[in-house]
């Protein structure tokens, strides 16, 4: 799942998708270039499968964050193997 971000909550190093020109792309945020635009190297054009090797986009394209769809899945296994750690006193088991 993904999530709009606004372009000053972007973050170095991090993967986006951005959706140009109704193309979408998919690449690694790596800063900003002159003031004018933002600077992403590892793309991916998801729309024509064809790799780019770095590209700058402007700051009025839609940027959007990758979500985990369920993070209290995540929350409550974790809980439970707490759980299970105690009861069974192997603090490296995981279920």
């Amino acid at each position: 799942m993904f999530q709009l971000v606004n372009v000053d909550q972007l973050q170095l190093n991090q993967y986006y998708k951005i959706i140009a020109n109704n193309y979408e792309f998919k690449g690694r945020y790596k800063g900003r270039r002159f003031d004018v635009s933002l600077e992403f190297d590892k793309l991916v054009n998801v729309t024509i499968d064809r790799y780019l090797v770095r590209t700058n986009f402007k700051y009025t394209q839609a940027m959007y964050a990758f979500v985990s769809k369920n993070p209290q899945w995540q929350m409550e296994r974790r809980a439970v193997n707490m759980i299970v750690q105690r009861v069974i006193g192997d603090e490296y088991f995981v279920w």
